[in-house]
């Protein structure tokens, strides 16, 4: 649970809000869909630095290698918080994106005992 919390933690300093979008663990299907977003853009910076039409594009593509549904209007709605939300932790600080996949690969780790 303190992961979780971890993690979670670490959203609300690099992704404001994303956690109201994407469900984390599925018991259902065994898949984490707040996890592996976060594991592959980590921060809003990763969002923006792309138009909203590559990032539609690289979310799609993304949802349909990790067997999610491919929804253009997640990907919008993901594009528009990362534009409207202020990180307090920058993407340029080398250990951001190292503390938020180490959070998420212990999550994991939790999650498949």
């Amino acid at each position: 649970m303190e992961s979780v919390l971890e993690l979670t933690h670490l959203l609300d300093y690099t992704m404001p809000g994303i956690k109201t979008l994407l469900k984390g663990w599925n018991e259902t299907n065994g898949k984490d869909k707040l996890g592996d977003f976060v594991e592959e853009y980590w921060h809003y910076d990763n969002i923006t630095k792309k138009s909203e039409e590559q990032f539609i594009e690289s979310y799609l593509k993304w949802a349909k290698e990790k067997g999610y549904h491919q929804s253009q209007d997640k990907a919008a709605k993901i594009y528009m918080l990362a534009k409207e939300g202020i990180p307090t932790v920058s993407s340029d600080t080398p250990s951001t994106k190292m503390l938020v996949q180490e959070a998420v690969r212990v999550l994991r780790e939790i999650d498949n005992t």
